[in-house]
């Protein structure tokens, strides 16, 4: 399965209610594992897949990654309304490119498609390439289980609608998203020990993502996604949202 034991923190993973918040690093997945909306442990992982055989009973997992891609579309609305919400922080949010160049089989096809549909993929985006198709694979097995978030987004709802200025490498940007999800019930521990490759901010991220499954387990009132479920594009049936 190809799980790593190292990194847990926090009680057992058998008792309550569980969802989990995933973050893409350098060399894997860093999970945040809650039981009933709170803090139960952390551990990384080589594939997101990995994550969810290790945990089959969990209700959701929030997915730091783009999930969807309307066809023939260069961009998705669950972006550009992300980033609309993001205000000044809006260049943490980026345009995930379209699935189609992602699955082009050689440059000259990337590159007809780039041309066709308009798109241009940042080089942020495009490294991400590995990933996001690594969870596309995993959408149609485990369907409505996987939810997208943005971490970002998800901080702004914690932070009464507004999003957070200082950047989350900074310290004190690090100190504000600790204090918004222990204000929320999740307190992370003052110690946890992962691999080197998961840093501070992978794991505010990760927790920020479980916070939002948490909300869509516990059916949260004021719940919502970007854009509204019933205004969302769709991808093979299903909504393309940024989960909240």
């Amino acid at each position: 399965m190809g799980t790593s034991t190292r990194g847990h923190a926090g009680g057992s993973t058998t008792a309550g209610r569980l969802v989990v918040g995933l973050d893409g690093t350098t060399k894997g997945w860093v999970a945040i594992i809650l039981a009933d909306g709170r803090f139960c442990s952390a551990k990384t992982f080589a594939k997101a897949g990995d994550a969810i055989a290790a945990y089959p009973e969990a209700q959701f997992f929030g997915i730091d990654i783009p999930i969807g891609f309307p066809p023939d579309a260069p961009k998705r609305k669950a972006d550009t309304l992300a980033r609309e919400l993001l205000k000044e922080r809006r260049d943490c949010c980026f345009f995930a490119p379209p699935l189609s160049i992602l699955r082009a089989s050689s440059a000259k096809k990337q590159g007809a498609e780039k041309r066709r549909l308009g798109a241009k993929p940042s080089p942020f985006a495009w490294g991400l390439k590995k990933k996001i198709l690594e969870v596309d694979d995993l959408v149609v097995e485990h369907g409505v289980r996987l939810r997208e978030v943005h971490p970002e987004v998800s901080f702004r709802e914690m932070n009464n609608g507004q999003p957070v200025r200082h950047k989350k490498k900074s310290w004190t940007g690090i100190m504000i998203r600790r204090r918004l999800l222990k204000e929320q019930g999740i307190e992370l521990p003052d110690q946890i020990e992962l691999d080197q490759h998961a840093g501070p901010d992978d794991i505010l991220d990760a927790a920020a993502a479980a916070w939002t499954a948490w909300r869509c387990a516990s059916r949260a009132t004021g719940l919502y996604s970007v854009p509204a479920k019933r205004e969302a594009e769709l991808d093979r049936g299903r909504p393309v949202a940024i989960w909240v």
